[in-house]
């Protein structure tokens, strides 16, 4: 089975390259990109619309293929995190949603 970087689609992001896996969007980003995306989208000033961030792990994917909403809706996102160890061996490498998840509750409390 192939890996998800040796043969997917590659396309830039604000946050670093974004895969396709499955037919789904991944952003490889590292952990400190994320929160700074994620940050940027909190911060009151910022013009920029709401971020959407998904959390995308195996369940999701193989639904994703069933349900063309749930896809619409993911590859609609402005940050896709790899989330599960399928999706993350998919990768190869990559942030995991709950790495970024933790930071942004406790930071978003403080704001």
């Amino acid at each position: 089975m192939a890996r998800a970087g040796t043969d997917s689609t590659v396309i830039a992001t604000p946050t670093g390259p974004r895969l396709e896996l499955l037919g789904l969007p991944v952003d490889r980003c590292t952990r400190g990109q994320a929160l700074e995306r994620c940050s940027k989208s909190l911060d009151a000033s910022s013009a920029d619309p709401p971020l959407q961030v998904v959390t995308l792990n195996p369940e999701m994917v193989m639904q994703a293929r069933r349900v063309p909403e749930l896809a619409r809706a993911v590859g609609a996102a402005g940050l896709v995190l790899a989330d599960g160890a399928g999706v993350v061996w998919a990768l190869g490498e990559g942030v995991t949603g709950v790495r970024v998840g933790d930071h942004v509750t406790i930071s978003s409390a403080q704001w």
